[in-house]
Protein backbone atom coordinates (compact mmCIF):
# COMPACT_ATOMS: atom_id res chain seq x y z
CA UNK A 1 0.00 0.00 0.00
CA UNK A 2 1.31 3.43 -0.93
CA UNK A 3 1.24 6.38 1.36
CA UNK A 4 -1.14 9.12 0.19
CA UNK A 5 1.68 11.72 -0.14
CA UNK A 6 3.82 9.62 -2.51
CA UNK A 7 3.34 10.66 -6.12
CA UNK A 8 4.16 9.19 -9.48
CA UNK A 9 7.93 9.04 -10.21
CA UNK A 10 7.36 10.89 -13.48
CA UNK A 11 5.87 13.82 -11.56
CA UNK A 12 8.64 13.66 -8.92
CA UNK A 13 11.28 13.97 -11.65
CA UNK A 14 9.53 17.00 -13.17
CA UNK A 15 9.27 18.63 -9.76
CA UNK A 16 12.97 18.10 -9.03
CA UNK A 17 14.01 19.38 -12.48
CA UNK A 18 11.75 22.41 -12.07
CA UNK A 19 13.23 23.11 -8.63
CA UNK A 20 16.79 22.80 -9.97
CA UNK A 21 15.91 25.15 -12.84
CA UNK A 22 14.45 27.68 -10.42
CA UNK A 23 17.55 27.52 -8.20
CA UNK A 24 19.79 28.04 -11.26
CA UNK A 25 17.73 31.06 -12.26
CA UNK A 26 17.99 32.54 -8.75
CA UNK A 27 21.78 31.93 -8.73
CA UNK A 28 22.16 33.56 -12.16
CA UNK A 29 20.19 36.61 -11.01
CA UNK A 30 22.31 36.89 -7.86
CA UNK A 31 25.49 36.69 -9.96
CA UNK A 32 24.17 39.38 -12.31
CA UNK A 33 23.48 41.67 -9.33
CA UNK A 34 26.98 41.09 -7.94
CA UNK A 35 28.61 41.73 -11.33
CA UNK A 36 26.49 44.83 -11.91
CA UNK A 37 27.58 46.13 -8.51
CA UNK A 38 31.22 45.41 -9.30
CA UNK A 39 30.95 47.20 -12.62
CA UNK A 40 28.72 49.94 -11.27
CA UNK A 41 31.03 52.68 -12.47
CA UNK A 42 32.85 53.28 -9.21
CA UNK A 43 36.57 52.90 -8.66
CA UNK A 44 38.12 49.51 -9.41
CA UNK A 45 41.45 48.36 -8.00
CA UNK A 46 43.19 45.31 -9.42
CA UNK A 47 46.53 43.67 -8.57
CA UNK A 48 48.63 41.41 -10.77
CA UNK A 49 52.24 40.45 -11.18
CA UNK A 50 54.66 39.90 -14.00
CA UNK A 51 58.05 38.20 -13.99
CA UNK A 52 59.82 41.14 -12.28
CA UNK A 53 57.13 43.51 -11.02
CA UNK A 54 53.82 43.59 -9.16
CA UNK A 55 51.37 46.27 -10.24
CA UNK A 56 48.29 47.75 -8.58
CA UNK A 57 46.00 49.39 -11.13
CA UNK A 58 43.21 51.68 -9.95
CA UNK A 59 40.63 52.97 -12.43
CA UNK A 60 38.91 56.00 -10.88
CA UNK A 61 35.58 55.35 -12.65
CA UNK A 62 34.92 51.95 -14.26
CA UNK A 63 32.24 53.31 -16.61
CA UNK A 64 32.14 54.65 -20.14
CA UNK A 65 33.77 58.06 -20.47
CA UNK A 66 37.13 59.55 -19.54
CA UNK A 67 38.83 58.45 -16.33
CA UNK A 68 42.13 58.56 -14.50
CA UNK A 69 44.22 55.43 -13.99
CA UNK A 70 46.71 55.14 -11.13
CA UNK A 71 49.50 52.55 -11.07
CA UNK A 72 51.69 51.45 -8.18
CA UNK A 73 54.70 49.37 -9.21
CA UNK A 74 56.80 47.26 -6.85
CA UNK A 75 59.75 45.00 -7.49
CA UNK A 76 60.21 41.40 -6.42
CA UNK A 77 61.44 42.66 -3.04
CA UNK A 78 58.17 44.55 -2.44
CA UNK A 79 59.76 47.99 -2.63
CA UNK A 80 58.63 50.73 -5.04
CA UNK A 81 60.11 50.16 -8.48
CA UNK A 82 60.95 52.85 -11.03
CA UNK A 83 61.25 51.24 -14.47
CA UNK A 84 62.92 53.28 -17.23
CA UNK A 85 59.75 53.20 -19.34
CA UNK A 86 56.14 52.48 -18.52
CA UNK A 87 53.18 52.34 -20.94
CA UNK A 88 49.49 51.67 -20.43
CA UNK A 89 47.62 50.14 -23.35
CA UNK A 90 43.81 49.97 -23.25
CA UNK A 91 41.95 47.62 -25.59
CA UNK A 92 38.65 45.84 -26.11
CA UNK A 93 39.62 42.35 -27.28
CA UNK A 94 36.09 41.25 -28.29
CA UNK A 95 35.74 44.32 -30.53
CA UNK A 96 39.31 44.14 -31.88
CA UNK A 97 40.01 47.73 -30.79
CA UNK A 98 43.24 49.14 -29.40
CA UNK A 99 41.81 52.28 -27.84
CA UNK A 100 44.83 54.09 -26.50
CA UNK A 101 48.43 53.78 -25.44
CA UNK A 102 49.57 56.33 -22.86
CA UNK A 103 52.71 56.95 -20.86
CA UNK A 104 51.64 57.59 -17.29
CA UNK A 105 53.46 60.36 -15.40
CA UNK A 106 55.42 59.56 -12.25
CA UNK A 107 53.81 61.03 -9.13
CA UNK A 108 56.28 59.51 -6.63
CA UNK A 109 58.73 56.59 -6.63
CA UNK A 110 56.79 53.60 -7.93
CA UNK A 111 53.55 55.56 -8.44
CA UNK A 112 52.21 56.69 -11.82
CA UNK A 113 49.06 58.39 -13.13
CA UNK A 114 47.40 58.57 -16.54
CA UNK A 115 44.95 61.48 -16.37
CA UNK A 116 42.52 61.10 -19.27
CA UNK A 117 42.06 57.48 -20.36
CA UNK A 118 39.12 57.09 -22.74
CA UNK A 119 36.65 54.23 -22.27
CA UNK A 120 34.17 54.89 -25.08
CA UNK A 121 31.56 52.22 -24.22
CA UNK A 122 30.65 49.63 -21.65
CA UNK A 123 32.11 46.15 -22.04
CA UNK A 124 35.12 43.98 -21.32
CA UNK A 125 38.46 45.82 -21.45
CA UNK A 126 42.08 44.82 -21.06
CA UNK A 127 44.59 47.18 -19.49
CA UNK A 128 48.15 46.13 -20.33
CA UNK A 129 51.02 47.70 -18.38
CA UNK A 130 54.39 47.43 -20.15
CA UNK A 131 57.48 48.02 -18.06
CA UNK A 132 61.09 48.30 -19.29
CA UNK A 133 64.12 48.60 -17.08
CA UNK A 134 67.73 47.54 -16.69
CA UNK A 135 66.70 44.10 -15.44
CA UNK A 136 64.45 43.44 -18.46
CA UNK A 137 60.94 43.95 -19.76
CA UNK A 138 57.69 43.00 -18.10
CA UNK A 139 54.06 42.92 -19.18
CA UNK A 140 51.10 42.80 -16.78
CA UNK A 141 47.51 42.42 -18.06
CA UNK A 142 44.34 43.40 -16.18
CA UNK A 143 40.81 42.45 -17.36
CA UNK A 144 38.09 44.92 -16.34
CA UNK A 145 34.36 45.05 -16.97
CA UNK A 146 33.28 48.65 -17.61
CA UNK A 147 29.65 49.72 -17.26
CA UNK A 148 27.90 51.72 -19.95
Amino acid sequence: MRAPFVTNRKHDRRFVLGLVGLLCLVAACALAVVLAGAAGGGPATLRAGGARHAVNLTVAAARAGTTAVDLTVTGADGRPSTPDEIELEVLMPQMGHVLSTVRPSATSPGAYRAEAVSLPMGGQYEFTVRLSGPDGDDRVVFPLLVSG
